[in-house]
């Protein structure tokens, strides 16, 4: 077993050191996970019904990588918006939070933190990562819950689609930057090789 920051006598892992470790990538392969194990989930379709009626899994990977990364120390503005507390309750607000939820919820999250952080992945500080994740997603996921079971769904509106709409321009414009900077990149890459090679002539 990898032994964490708190067994070697380091100073405990905190959560905005996270990005850090993992990179935006890390963020990225933690929200692919678990939003595909979402769609996938014929179980128990009142969960998934949630998230596949109000959105597209690509949509919904890039939202959560964002927030993420926000969280976890990256970039405070990393999507183009800001996605503090009083983004991400409104956010939820629309939706039927309840206990059970966030236990499904945090079913499909645990199985997906295994997959994304292996024994020994990221020199030895997945476990501990994972771990401190956990903890911080079973916190903020009970403040989320905003009735009980036998509530009624909360409703669709505008606002949210709204968000919708906006989450998926600033999904598009963030792929045209890497896109942009992924050309400069291999053009520049280009260039190099080519003046080597006339120097060697």
């Amino acid at each position: 077993m990898a032994e964490t920051g708190k067994e070697k006598g380091e100073e405990k892992l905190k959560l905005e050191e996270i990005h850090s470790i993992i990179g935006t990538e890390g963020c990225r392969k933690i929200a692919s996970c678990f939003y595909e194990r979402v769609w996938a989930d014929k179980d128990t379709p009142w969960f998934s019904h949630m998230f596949i009626t109000r959105s597209d899994k690509d949509l919904s990977i890039f939202s959560q990588e964002t927030f993420l990364v926000q969280r976890l120390g990256g970039p405070e503005m990393h999507g183009g918006m800001l996605k503090d507390d009083q983004f991400v309750l409104d956010v939820h607000h629309h939706f039927k939070v309840t206990a059970k939820g966030l236990r499904r919820w945090m079913d499909h999250m645990r199985e997906g933190l295994d997959e994304v952080f292996p024994e020994g992945s990221y020199d030895g500080r997945g476990e501990e990562v994972k771990a401190l994740l956990m903890d911080w997603f079973w916190d903020f996921g009970a403040s989320m819950i905003n009735c009980t079971d036998s509530s009624p769904q909360a409703p669709q509106n505008v606002w949210h689609e709204k968000q919708v709409k906006k989450e998926a321009q600033r999904k598009a414009r963030m792929e045209r930057k890497e896109k942009r900077e992924k050309q400069a990149e291999e053009e520049k890459k280009k260039r190099e090789e080519e003046g080597e090679g006339e120097e060697g002539e």
